[in-house]
């Protein structure tokens, strides 16, 4: 039963994520956060669809003068279900109604990815919720939604031999963030590779002489992980 419950939370939290350059994976070190978010996803989806179907249930009788069968109630605390003006506990209208239940499932599943393109929409235009799905790189996303352009990438390394530091540049395919919006991984597509050297004066780089570990007729990625990473630079160019 719990876990039918968190299945749209889920279901949320992966969509939320899908086309999205930024994601936040399931197993993420703060294991605290991702329940904790799952649990408000679903508990935010169940409540408004509840809400949504009451509206439903009274606008309906409004105009067409027809009472549903079924509507919900909270009874000092305790959630039921009214099904042909007989009041039952979810457990109950589960095993005495498997087939509406399950239909009944599949409409809060359909809700929760109806809310979820709609929360994507408000994150692009909404600063303060972008900032809460996506962390830091919602502004960047905003841009990017708003008009067409490139979005690159510039990674430090903590690899060094002496003075020289490894960095990459590329298109940033997946920035994978933890709880706490510290990075979990980046994959680069078409990166390439070259080193900062620290000078006296300023650091220099030989990205000017620098290839790209693809060729014309072939596409790389690599993939880098949070530890290896010492700064990322990310930089977008838009054309609205």
């Amino acid at each position: 039963m719990v876990f039918l419950f968190l299945i749209p939370g889920l279901m949320f939290r992966y969509s939320l994520f899908q086309g999205s350059i930024v994601k936040r994976p399931f197993g993420a070190v703060n294991v605290v956060f991702s329940t904790v978010s799952i649990l408000i996803y679903s508990a935010g989806i169940l409540v408004s669809f509840v809400v949504l179907l009451k509206v439903l249930i009274l606008v309906t009788n409004l105009i067409y003068h027809y009472r549903f069968p079924i509507d919900f109630i909270d009874d000092t605390g305790k959630f039921f279900l009214i099904y042909n003006s007989v009041r039952y506990s979810v457990i109950n209208f589960i095993f005495e109604f498997p087939e509406k239940a399950a239909f009944t499932f599949l409409a809060i599943c359909i809700w929760a990815l109806v809310l979820t393109e709609v929360v994507k929409q408000l994150a692009m235009r909404i600063p303060a919720i972008g900032r809460l799905m996506y962390g830091p790189l919602a502004p960047l996303l905003s841009q990017e939604h708003n008009g067409t352009g490139i979005f690159t990438c510039f990674v430090l390394t903590k690899i060094a031999d002496g003075n020289k530091r490894i960095m990459y540049a590329g298109y940033p395919e997946e920035v994978s963030l933890k709880g706490a919006s510290t990075i979990d991984h980046i994959v680069i597509r078409e990166p390439i590779k070259f080193y900062l050297r620290l000078g006296r004066d300023r650091p220099l780089s030989t990205l000017a002489t620098s290839q790209p570990v693809s060729t014309a007729t072939s596409s790389s990625y690599i993939y880098l992980s949070g530890d290896e990473i010492e700064n990322v630079h990310f930089e977008g160019f838009y054309l609205s």
